[in-house]
């Protein structure tokens, strides 16, 4: 049951990033250079140094902490028992944010390294999935921030963290257009 809900809900996001893709193409301009190693690298680059000014704004997770809350999450599921008291601890929502930036990261990086144009588009879509999942949590811990006193981040910071998550998305969807254009 469980795998059913994650395949439906990775459908779900290709769905909405395709139609995000359709709406914004008209604003994407490809750089006719992305074939050439060094752009793509480059363009790389930038938009890991925007996901990093993003995730610099989650507070971080000690390791022990992180483990301790994975593990309660696990047996959360594996007793049907209530969640809501796992989501109530004050590490859940950053290091949810922070371990699905953490799959998109290291995505781009291996995309960054990849030679072959089919193997960087191949990992720049899974970069775009888990963006869908990355935005979704940052708003989870926006939320989640919003409700505790006092919030650590104030209204420019979440301004800035949705804008530059944004810009991320539509330097990804571009590479990627030019580089499947490149195949």
């Amino acid at each position: 049951m469980r795998n059913y809900f994650t395949v439906r809900r990775a459908f779900l996001a290709i769905g909405i990033l395709v139609y995000s893709s359709l709406q914004t193409s008209a604003q994407v301009i490809t750089d006719p250079n992305c074939k050439q190693d060094d752009q793509v690298t480059a363009s790389i680059d930038r938009i890991s140094k925007v996901l990093d000014k993003v995730a610099s704004s989650v507070e971080a997770v000690p390791p022990a902490a992180a483990q301790n809350l994975k593990d309660e999450v696990q047996t959360a599921l594996e007793h049907k028992t209530n969640s809501d008291l796992v989501a109530s601890n004050h590490f859940y929502f950053p290091l949810k944010f922070h371990d699905n930036f953490n799959i998109a990261a290291g995505n781009l990086q291996a995309a960054k390294d990849a030679r072959l144009g089919k193997d960087r588009a191949r990992y720049l879509v899974v970069v775009l999935l888990r963006l869908a999942d990355v935005n979704s949590d940052m708003e989870g811990y926006i939320d989640f921030d919003l409700k505790r006193r006092p919030a650590i981040l104030n209204d420019d910071a979440r301004s800035t963290m949705r804008s530059s998550l944004q810009a991320a998305r539509i330097q990804t969807t571009s590479l990627l257009q030019c580089i499947i254009d490149q195949l």
